[in-house]
């Protein structure tokens, strides 16, 4: 539903999206995460991005400094990280924070047991492509034949919510799964991960529950993909979030 009447920006939710070295990623994450009802979304970055738009608020301070601040609901790294010394240390850190968070991209191929015993994995939502999926099973010792089981495993032997995303995307939280209808397949275009990882974590900065956050960012996903018609760039498909957020309302 819509903000209560005393609602302000940090009520609403203040989300914090880790930059890497891959400007792009995060920008896209950041464009879905602000239409999708969080109060304040921040990126914190190294570097310039002289194309954000005004509204995005940047933050180029000290990085330890900035994730430290007691006001952030939720966090969402991993697009456009990549996976050197310097990304791993950054996961670290966000884990490190206790918060609600999503792993996203180059954040599920560095995660493994080490990272993750500094965490409180029921906090923790991973969205994996197929590929990213097979590379989590890897690191954590888990076997299956099928997606389905593979994902459940992985949240059975992680504690981790597991949003496994594609044409027949896969939610397991809470020893619970959910299905859903197969979304537009424009969506088979490069961004709308990212895209639906800024969503997810603008729902979970919101209200922190981490299977209604999975559900409303597919959701919202697939809505904004029947919004944005055919043919849509990752860029699109960010701006059309604010019109399907109507279906919430």
């Amino acid at each position: 539903g819509a903000p209560a009447a005393d609602a302000h920006k940090y009520r609403r939710g203040l989300l914090a999206i880790v930059a890497g070295a891959m400007p792009g990623a995060p920008l896209l994450s950041s464009e879905a995460a602000m239409r999708a009802g969080a109060g304040y979304v921040k990126l914190l970055s190294e570097h310039a991005h002289p194309d954000a738009p005004a509204e995005l608020v940047i933050e180029q301070g000290d990085f330890a400094e900035a994730i430290a601040d007691e006001r952030i609901a939720a966090l969402l790294v991993g697009p456009g990280l990549e996976r050197d010394g310097a990304a791993r240390s950054r996961l670290a850190v966000v884990l490190g924070r206790g918060l609600p968070a999503v792993l996203d991209a180059d954040a599920l191929h560095l995660l493994d047991a080490e990272l993750l015993a500094e965490a409180d994995a029921s906090k923790l939502c991973v969205t994996p492509h197929e590929g990213e999926l097979a590379a989590l099973c890897e690191a954590f010792g888990v076997t299956a034949e099928c997606k389905l089981d593979r994902a459940r495993r992985l949240h059975d032997v992680t504690g981790m919510t597991v949003l496994a995303k594609g044409a027949d995307t896969i939610l397991v939280a809470g020893g619970m799964t959910s299905f859903f209808p197969r979304g537009s397949s424009w969506l088979s275009v490069a961004g709308t991960g990212d895209v639906l990882a800024g969503i997810f974590a603008a729902r979970l900065a919101v209200h922190g529950n981490t299977r209604r956050a999975g559900e409303e960012a597919v959701w919202l996903h697939h809505e904004a993909a029947r919004r944005a018609g055919p043919a849509f760039t990752a860029g699109e498909l960010a701006r059309a979030v604010r019109t399907a957020m109507v279906t919430f309302l």
